[in-house]
């Protein structure tokens, strides 16, 4: 119809409609809705039966007045304008909701257009078809829709649809971040242009395998459809499986789907990642393929945590089976669920022998009561349980020292128990043999004839045996502390604090004597000796103590004392007079050369006995720490060439050779001491050197420098007795030498402490001796001075 139509009627409708006109005639007739209404007033002028049936009213209803506002749900105001749009407008098509008389509401599709009829007035001619069911089609699509919309942007998994040319026509933002490109670089677009060469590989060997089973729906037997497809991209290889149609991974059993599901691994700028896509393909009711959608989810957490699981457990079953600790888990049932080679060692069986065993299998006895017991104990109170058990398979016996913890899982059901076990069987025989050692040393210590005593690291006592106590007459509860040096007299006291605190500064021993207040208050003299004590670790500890009554040997040393004193005074004046005589016959003379020589010898030895004598005296002092020396430089190479002169006798009846190295070039070696004091060290102990050498050997003697210190090396073949290693420089320590006093060592080292150095014994090479003296080294600056001075 045109914009604009006249139709020229005769008379008013619908009397103005002649019977047999065309239009009335269609108007009548037609199933469609049709009614003619006034543009100006509104009221319905007429309407077909198919209008008055629809709507609800009749004949006569709309001839009394039936007006657009009775229908419409648009305002009057909306009308009007409706009205005025299309009288000035001309025909068109609207669509608008309808109220029937029952009140209902439908949606109709309207078709206007204005007309004239015959007596020239206007009217609006309506056709109208009920769309009601159309729109909530419509509606409920849009709701499907936008619930699906919501759906596919708040899922997880990559969600798209791509149509029967391999076009996507619907992506998630899930797919979109998954393939690293934003959803309009998709959408509309082949797979191909943008997807990596992982992707392309596998959407072509997909699109393979879905023509191959949608080629043949029918089969009896179901189409094997798996290639793998291999990628190299930079150095990682991907490797896709796709499962055919037959194998139903994505379905259930029976169930005639296509679904396909296969694993890659594709890179992303953020790194590789691994993927499990499922692709199904979507029909019409006709059985025509419209395309596909494939749900793809990201296994990178799942598949890393797998294989940290998969290296966990390596790691785990790698330290189960090489651990020395026995090691076992048995279940709730108390069955053994996991062991290592240890226990099999343990219990004399192979693993194929215990695994899957209950623990009535595997113990029997005390030892399976105690076992099931622990068990129990440990999943019933959930804390460790520890114990010791003795185990005998096959005729052995081992202690084991176990600790039995609770499994439990992530809600606190127990699972079962784990047991650590380790073999103290060593550890058992050695703590055996260690109580029966403390019994003989704490009977040794009771028996012993000398008082033994244990301080701690402070020098405070712990301990003091019954003979201690009885030489002090003091209870361990009077010694303990600082108890003990009260039981020292007075008089000796503060010389031995001072070499007591300087032991317990600097973790030495004490060799000393000292006197002792006894039951009766009377001094009694004890020799003390203390050293330091270390634990297991090697741990400084403590010390431990010894006292040994010396009153008879003191009385002795004394008597003896006096005899040297008097024999010293009845030498004196015979050696005088020999000194006298000597210079006498020089007077007298003249002298040939051989008197003159044993003059000088004679002259040499006596001046040598008035040293030696004199140096008894000094000894004594040097005892008591009252000797003060006088140290100057002295020549260590002249010191040994002098006792070359004196030992020529005993070395040329041996054939011995006397051997001198020094570091120093020059010929000279000084250190600071005494020279009479050198003379006499080195005379005794290459004396000893030389009786000890087996006859035509070499005594060495090696002269070096170690910072500020002189190192002296005295070396000789044949060893000193093992019976007195431990005492060599003790006073009266001899063996094997006939008329030996066992004085030669104990004042050498005596001599050579009081001039502020070290003697000490090697012995450590197999059939020789050492010797080490260590002197402090004279100053290269001082020595020509002084030496001249000397000289």
């Amino acid at each position: 119809m045109s914009k604009k139509q006249s139709i020229s009627l005769s008379g008013q409708f619908p009397c103005e409609l002649p019977d047999g006109s065309l239009f009335r005639a269609a108007f009548e007739s037609s199933r469609a809705v049709m009614f003619l209404i006034d543009p100006q007033t509104a009221h319905v002028l007429g309407a077909n039966a198919a209008a008055c049936e629809f709507y609800g009213y009749d004949s006569d209803e709309v001839r009394r007045g039936v007006t657009a506002a009775d229908v419409s749900m648009l305002s009057p105001q909306q009308i009007r304008q409706l009205f005025e749009s299309l009288s000035t407008g001309g025909a068109t098509r609207f669509t608008s909701r309808h109220r029937l008389k029952s009140g209902e509401l439908r949606d109709m599709e309207l078709d206007a257009a204005p007309i004239t009829l015959a007596d020239g007035n206007p009217c609006l001619f309506f056709i109208g078809h009920d769309i009601t069911e159309r729109k909530q089609a419509e509606r409920s699509l849009r709701h499907r829709e936008g619930l699906l919309r919501a759906i596919l942007a708040s899922a997880a998994d990559g969600i798209a649809f791509k149509d029967a040319e391999g076009v996507y026509r619907e992506v998630n933002p899930s797919f979109c971040r998954m393939a690293g490109l934003p959803c309009e670089g998709i959408l509309h677009r082949r797979g191909e242009v943008f997807v990596p060469a992982t992707l392309a590989v596998a959407d072509s060997a997909q699109h393979d395998s879905a023509k191959l089973a949608v080629a043949a729906p029918d089969s009896v037997e179901p189409v094997a459809v798996t290639p793998v497809v291999e990628t190299s991209l930079g150095e990682t290889v991907t490797r896709v499986f796709i499962t055919s149609p037959g194998v139903h991974l994505s379905g259930r059993q029976g169930e005639a789907s296509a679904c396909q599901t296969y694993e890659l691994t594709h890179n992303t700028p953020c790194g590789a990642r691994h993927l499990s896509v499922q692709r199904s393909p979507v029909f019409d009711s006709n059985g025509e393929r419209l395309g596909e959608v494939s749900i793809s989810r990201d296994m990178t957490e799942r598949r890393e945590a797998e294989a940290a699981l998969v290296k966990s457990e390596g790691l785990l079953r790698a330290m189960l089976q090489s651990a020395q600790d026995s090691i076992y888990v048995t279940d709730e049932n108390d069955v053994l669920c996991e062991l290592n080679q240890t226990f099999c060692q343990h219990m004399g069986r192979t693993r194929a022998e215990l695994l899957n065993r209950p623990l009535a299998e595997v113990f029997s006895g005390e030892e399976l009561r105690v076992q099931l017991s622990t068990n129990a104990l440990a999943r019933e109170t959930r804390e460790p349980v520890s114990f010791t058990q003795r185990m005998q398979p096959q005729s052995q016996e081992y202690w084991i020292n176990l600790v039995k913890t609770a499994v439990l899982d992530s809600q606190g059901k127990c699972l079962g128990v784990v047991a650590m076990g380790r073999d103290i069987t060593a550890q058992r025989v050695a703590e055996v043999a260690l109580r029966q050692s403390e019994r003989r040393l704490a009977g040794l210590i009771r028996q012993a004839p000398v008082g033994v005593f244990e301080t701690d690291a402070r020098g405070q006592l712990v301990f003091a045996n019954e003979r201690m106590q009885r030489q002090t007459g003091r209870t361990l509860e009077r010694l303990c502390g600082e108890g003990w040096i009260g039981s020292i007299v007075r008089e000796d006291r503060e010389a031995f604090l001072a070499v007591w605190n300087d032991a317990l500064a600097n973790k030495r021993e004490v060799d000393c004597e000292v006197r002792v207040l006894n039951a009766r208050g009377k001094g009694q003299w004890m020799s003390c000796r203390i050293r330091p004590m270390t634990d297991a670790a090697n741990r400084f500890s403590g010390y431990l103590g010894v006292l040994g009554d010396i009153s008879e040997r003191k009385k002795a040393e004394s008597m003896r004392s006096d005899v040297e004193s008097v024999v010293r005074h009845d030498l004196k004046s015979p050696l005088g007079s020999m000194q006298n005589a000597m210079e006498l016959m020089e007077l007298l003379g003249p002298l040939n050369a051989e008197q003159a020589q044993v003059v000088a010898e004679v002259r040499t030895l006596t001046r040598r006995m008035q040293d030696l004598i004199t140096l008894s005296i000094d000894l004594h002092a040097m005892e008591a720490g009252a000797f003060k020396p006088a140290l100057t430089p002295v020549d260590l190479c002249a010191v040994v060439e002098t006792q070359r002169a004196e030992l020529r006798p005993l070395v040329d009846g041996k054939g011995l050779r006397l051997s001198l190295i020094s570091d120093c070039p020059g010929g000279e070696f000084y250190v600071l001491g005494e020279r009479r004091l050198l003379d006499a060290v080195f005379s005794n102990l290459l004396k000893n050197a030389a009786e000890a050498s087996p006859e035509g050997d070499e005594i060495t003697v090696r002269l070096s420098l170690e910072g500020p210190l002189a190192e002296i090396f005295v070396r000789n073949h044949g060893e000193v007795p093992k019976s007195i290693r431990d005492r060599f420089f003790e006073k009266y320590a001899t063996a094997g030498k006939s008329g030996g006093t066992g004085l030669g060592t104990y004042s050498a080292r005596l001599m050579v402490r009081t001039m502020g150095g070290t003697l000490s014994l090697n012995t450590e090479e197999p059939g020789a001796t050492t010797l080490i003296v260590r002197l402090p080294a004279a100053q290269p600056a001082s020595v020509p001075l002084l030496a001249q001075s000397g000289k």
